[in-house]
């Protein structure tokens, strides 16, 4: 968890582009998240950065990103219905497709709602730490919504 805190340090990009969720219990947040239509799987520290374009949803996959869920209220179903919410807001702006880093703790989640292992990848921390990681994709298409 001390090498997660790293990487779950809520990129501001999300929160500007108004791709970031909450769900709060209470008046309390419990879980959060969201999407991202920049190229960066990851934390980035690039907001109004003018040196980047953004993804092109008819040819690259949206960024899920920054999904959590406060340990107390696991099982509860708010990590699925931020993943919900995440995938539906990508959709609306135009992308077919969506990938992310999962970590272990997630990964059954995302697996159960329809994302797939791509390949096993790494976080390096900057002490040192190395965390497994997975990165998942999920089609879009098949889930398209209904106009």
């Amino acid at each position: 968890m001390a090498g997660l805190a790293e990487f779950a340090v809520i990129d501001q990009t999300l929160i500007v582009d108004g791709s970031y969720f909450v769900i709060e219990v209470e008046g309390v947040i419990r879980a959060s998240g969201g999407w991202s239509r920049w190229p960066e799987l990851t934390h980035s520290d690039s907001v109004g950065s003018n040196d980047r374009a953004p993804l092109n949803p008819t040819t690259d996959s949206a960024r899920i990103r920054h999904l959590y869920t406060h340990p107390e209220f696991g099982g509860r179903g708010l990590g699925r219905a931020l993943l919900a919410t995440a995938e539906a807001a990508a959709r609306i702006a135009g992308f077919y497709s969506g990938e992310m880093i999962a970590t272990p703790a997630g990964q059954r989640l995302y697996t159960s709602a329809g994302w797939r292992p791509i390949d096993q990848v790494e976080l390096h921390t900057q002490n040192g730490t190395i965390l497994p990681a997975v990165r998942m994709t999920k089609s879009f298409r098949s889930s398209q919504r209904a106009a």
